[in-house]
């Protein structure tokens, strides 16, 4: 347990690293704000991508197929999971409160906070079924947790959703892996260097957010206490027990409970906004919850080591 505590430990407190980096940046007006849709743009339209792609480069073994389709399935019940106890158990002031701390307990980071520990800790095999993840994350928050959000109940943006950069990325990786397409050389390399900048950037970019957000008024609302307990640590723990009665193990296990340990999804505050709904507990909900995952997840992850 403490094997596996100080090397998660330390991939955790790397990418803490980086986000305080990235925190010193914002706080100096380095990296302004305002910069901050660009960067973004950066990571989901580019260097996301071309990691995918890399991250599929690889046999299409039987086993393999069939682990991306259990991590579909397993990514599915977190999601279920998620939704059925954070409705009944967060019952915050107002009503439009309690949908944006849902949408935050339900929906982790599994892109930015995801893929960089599953590098690290997996490496290609481990963005290969995280993409998985991502693929399910990704239907479900522009329909579950669009309608969930919206003050009026209005078509489902289907645009959206198959344009999504996530969709588009894991599309373009798994015609690689299904298609054995290889890249040649000159391109391979420029795939992998753009790829490379895919796990600095984002926690860059967290760390600029929390030099913007006001998190001194989120430490007095038991509600956000509840919720981020909830993200961080019941739901993980609660999803690895059940998996583990399932019968689930090795990489399945592991993939599903990393991005299932993450904090919110920053894409929650863009939604939320979109929906007419309180952008700023969103985003300071995000940016709190992941301060905290920084203790979270090396605990969550080491016990999960431990089962799978």
């Amino acid at each position: 347990m403490l094997s596996n505590l100080m090397t998660v430990g330390g991939q955790v407190i790397m990418l803490f690293l980086m986000m305080i980096s990235g925190y010193c940046l914002g706080k100096t007006k380095l990296l302004p704000r305002s910069a901050l849709p660009a960067f973004t743009n950066v990571v989901l339209y580019l260097a996301l991508p071309c990691m995918l792609i890399g991250a599929f480069e690889m046999e299409a073994e039987s086993h393999l197929i069939h682990n991306f389709l259990l991590v579909l399935g397993t990514t599915l019940l977190v999601h279920i999971l998620n939704f059925l106890v954070s409705h009944f158990c967060i019952r915050a002031h107002d009503e439009g409160s309690k949908r944006v701390l849902v949408n935050c307990t339900v929906f982790s980071n599994c892109g930015f906070i995801g893929y960089p520990l599953l590098a690290s800790l997996m490496g290609d095999i481990g963005l290969f079924y995280g993409s998985a993840y991502n693929l399910v994350f990704t239907a479900l928050l522009w329909t579950l947790g669009l309608t969930y959000l919206q003050k009026e109940k209005g078509p489902l943006q289907l645009k959206k959703l198959f344009l999504n950069p996530g969709i588009l990325g894991m599309a373009l990786g798994f015609s690689v892996f299904l298609f054995q397409i290889r890249l040649p050389p000159v391109l391979q390399n420029t795939v992998d260097y753009l790829g490379s900048i895919a796990v600095p950037l984002p926690m860059l970019i967290i760390g600029c957010q929390l030099a913007h957000a006001d998190l001194g008024k989120l430490l007095h609302d038991r509600w956000n206490w509840i919720a981020a307990a909830l993200r961080l640590v019941v739901l993980p723990l609660l999803e690895l027990a059940v998996l583990h009665l399932l019968g689930v193990r090795g990489d399945v296990l592991m993939t599903t409970i990393i991005c299932a340990a993450a904090p919110p999804a920053a894409l929650v505050a863009m939604v939320a906004e979109n929906c007419g709904r309180d952008p700023v507990l969103a985003s300071s909900s995000v940016s709190f919850q992941t301060l905290l995952s920084v203790l979270t997840m090396p605990v969550v992850v080491s016990i999960a080591q431990l089962f799978a």
